[in-house]
């Protein structure tokens, strides 16, 4: 399958952290090879005129064998993304067919988007 976009997954062990909590060790993530994707924008936060928008969430539409699962982070446009909730994997006739995630503006609150 080929999409007009490149996306990178950033997937950070679990450690244990302060207070026994479970949390991701981003200094030590390690970053995939280009990714096709197709990422479109999801919602809109701030119109500024008629047409005008900014997106912050986005949706990314990738092959089936992407490496990505909850708690991982995108790399694209520029820009680092957490994934929101659990990818959605789609199946056509059975088969794998291709992965949806959803995506928002690392260090933004959920709210914002």
């Amino acid at each position: 399958m080929q999409y007009g976009d490149i996306i990178r997954v950033k997937t950070a062990p679990l450690v244990s952290g302060y207070g026994g909590q479970t949390v991701r060790d981003w200094p030590n993530a390690t970053v995939s090879a280009p990714i096709s994707a197709s990422v479109q924008p999801d919602t809109a936060t701030e119109t500024t005129g008629a047409t005008d928008s900014t997106a912050t969430t986005y949706r990314a539409f990738c092959g089936p064998s992407t490496p990505v699962d909850v708690g991982a982070r995108v790399l694209w446009d520029g820009h680092e993304y957490d994934v929101q909730g659990e990818p959605e994997r789609w199946k056509a006739a059975g088969r794998p067919h291709h992965i949806e995630l959803r995506m928002l503006r690392h260090g933004l609150p959920e709210g914002d988007s």
